[in-house]
């Protein structure tokens, strides 16, 4: 009898702590999902850019615009040259500006074009100068047909405290048609206003 009286008690305790423990989850997801989103990216011709700007609209987040100090060459042949160098070199560009505080964000949108198989190093620069520690990062790449490539892995490394998601790989060329794919993606994530 005494035995069965112990062990209701433990299974009230555990069921009470358990409890406990759903609520304090629930209401941290609740504060995450009331926190502004920031949508950081770079663009070197203007696809990345409109997808970022699509992901501004549809979740409501602030944008910001990673510029280099030195401007890349618009021409295309010069630039795949440059961006072979810098990708292999792990090169980090002077830029113009970093966000001013990201303190308040816990979700960024990290947007940029596929410079071989990974970022452009405007985000390199922005991944290795500003503390991601236990924000989460939503990788988005602007691509022609390399999908993510290692664009995942690649943050995780510059930004190893941080929580890094699955990413979204948008076809770079039809960028304005991937307009439905970008929100039906944001929705199913939970990550529309």
């Amino acid at each position: 009898m005494m035995k069965t009286k112990i062990m209701t008690l433990l299974t009230v305790i555990i069921a009470l702590c358990s409890c406990s423990s759903t609520k304090a989850k629930q209401q941290e997801m609740n504060k995450s999902e009331d926190s502004k989103a920031l949508v950081v990216y770079y663009s070197w011709g203007g696809n990345a850019r409109e997808a970022a700007t699509m992901i501004r609209e549809m979740t409501n987040a602030d944008i910001f615009e990673l510029q280099p100090s030195v401007p890349y060459t618009t021409n295309r042949e010069e630039i795949e040259e440059v961006a072979k160098k810098e990708v292999h070199e792990q090169y980090c560009p002077e830029l113009k500006s970093l966000p001013d505080s990201i303190d308040t964000y816990n979700r960024i949108f990290i947007v940029s074009p596929c410079w071989f198989n990974t970022f452009a190093p405007p985000v390199r620069t922005f991944l290795t100068k500003v503390n991601l520690d236990g924000k989460t990062l939503i990788p988005v790449m602007s691509n022609e047909g390399s999908g993510m490539s290692q664009y995942i892995s690649d943050i995780k490394v510059l930004a190893p405290n941080a929580v890094v998601t699955d990413g979204l790989s948008i076809y770079g060329p039809n960028t304005k048609e991937e307009r439905g794919s970008i929100e039906g993606w944001l929705r199913n994530n939970g990550l529309t206003k």
